[in-house]
């Protein structure tokens, strides 16, 4: 964030991930946001690297923030994070759908690398 501020950078969009410490991870960002002034629109990774727990760990860490966000919309916003696709089961974008309440919008990892390709071909024909 420093870097953003040195150079006037005065919102930044997060798509976060730290597998281990999950729960509250957006807000403890939110916070040093706060203080440094800086808006933020944060999400956190939504993945399936890392196992089905993990997966809906990082969806309800989401929601949760979702919630947060929308007491200072002036200085939050929240948004649903998903990896590349090439990352996510059928299952998982059905999951995060389900659970997705309050229609966060989505921020997602396209085009990432030559994997992105590959698995579309092999999951649509495309």
């Amino acid at each position: 964030y420093l870097g953003c501020i040195e150079n006037g950078v005065t919102t930044i969009f997060d798509h976060h991930a730290s597998y281990g410490e999950v729960p509250n991870s957006l807000s403890i960002i939110a916070d040093v946001a706060k203080q440094f002034g800086v808006r933020s629109c944060l999400c956190y990774e939504v993945s399936d690297r890392n196992g089905v727990d993990q997966m809906k760990a990082a969806v309800a860490e989401n929601v949760r923030f979702g919630k947060e966000a929308k007491q200072d919309p002036s200085r939050l916003a929240a948004m649903m994070g998903l990896h590349a696709s090439f990352t996510l089961s059928t299952e998982t974008l059905d999951y995060v759908k389900a659970h997705n309440e309050d229609q966060l919008g989505y921020h997602v990892h396209v085009a990432e690398g030559p994997e992105d390709v590959a698995d579309s071909k092999e999951k649509y024909g495309m």
